[in-house]
């Protein structure tokens, strides 16, 4: 009778055991959610325009690739090749620094307008870049970061006192004359590479007597920005001149202007593809 007893007092806790263990006390299910990928960035045909620096104006789309849940703010950056955007009091561009793209919209334009900086400094290049991007509500299904496209990271200007010329041609050399008529006037012309009044920097230079100079820029020179550089030999005069760039293609471009010191009179670029040779040149 007493081992009766024990067998069902052993089988009464067995059986309370076996309750315990399937009392659905199983591992805490959780569902894991992704960061999403959202990239912010410029979308627009304008990269690389040409303006004139007095009142030139370009407008620039910045977008998301998705729309958020939130207003985030947008802050911009312009930087110059001169490094400067304000020059003598004047500020060369204005534009909205920091700006709202609203929940659910994915893009927003913004316009650029130049202003005369007054200095007499053929191109200026401004770069604008996407400095920050904040919502006030921290985001926690998605993440911004900036296009890793070059094309949508960033946006070029280029600003010309007067807009220059575009010359396509083909490879070659190319002939700078200059000729003024006043022969009480002598003047040097010399051509360089880069912006540097340089003796280092001279690719060809002419320094002869009469009232026609000629230089050449050879073929072998690589792509780069040139400066046609005019200097008196005799005190200044004013005089009128007349510079001529001849082409391998036999174009000609005819410039015609004053002079009255030494000046930097134009600045150029060569752009080669192939055998397409493009010249940029602007007057200064």
């Amino acid at each position: 009778m007493k081992n009766l007893k024990l067998i069902i007092y052993l089988f009464v806790f067995s059986m309370t055991f076996i309750a315990c263990e399937n009392d659905n006390f199983g591992p805490i299910e959780s569902t894991v959610t992704e960061t999403e990928e959202v990239v912010i960035g410029f979308l627009d045909d304008n990269n690389g325009a040409s303006l004139l620096e007095d009142g030139g104006e370009v407008v620039f789309e910045v977008f998301l690739s998705k729309a958020l849940s939130y207003d985030g703010n947008v802050e911009l950056e312009v930087t110059s090749s001169d490094g400067s955007i304000e020059s003598s009091g004047v500020q060369e561009v204005t534009y909205q620094e920091n700006f709202i793209i609203p929940a659910g919209v994915t893009s927003v334009p913004v316009t650029f307008t130049f202003s005369d900086d007054t200095l007499n400094d053929g191109e200026e290049t401004y770069t604008v870049r996407i400095k920050n991007f904040t919502t006030a509500t921290t985001l926690t299904q998605q993440y911004v970061i900036s296009a890793s496209d070059v094309n949508k990271k960033e946006r070029i200007v280029k600003v010309y006192d007067v807009l220059p010329t575009v010359v396509e041609t083909t490879v070659g050399d190319v002939q700078v004359e200059f000729t003024w008529r006043n022969s009480s006037a002598d003047l040097d012309l010399y051509l360089i590479r880069g912006t540097e009044l340089l003796n280092a920097n001279v690719i060809d230079y002419s320094v002869g007597t009469t009232t026609t100079e000629i230089v050449e820029l050879p073929t072998l020179e690589v792509d780069n920005i040139f400066t046609v550089y005019a200097q008196y030999w005799t005190s200044p005069v004013a005089v009128d001149y007349t510079m001529t760039f001849t082409f391998p293609d036999a174009q000609e471009i005819e410039y015609t202007g004053t002079i009255s010191d030494d000046s930097i009179l134009f600045q150029f670029n060569k752009e080669t593809n192939g055998d397409d040779v493009t010249y940029i040149i602007s007057q200064l």
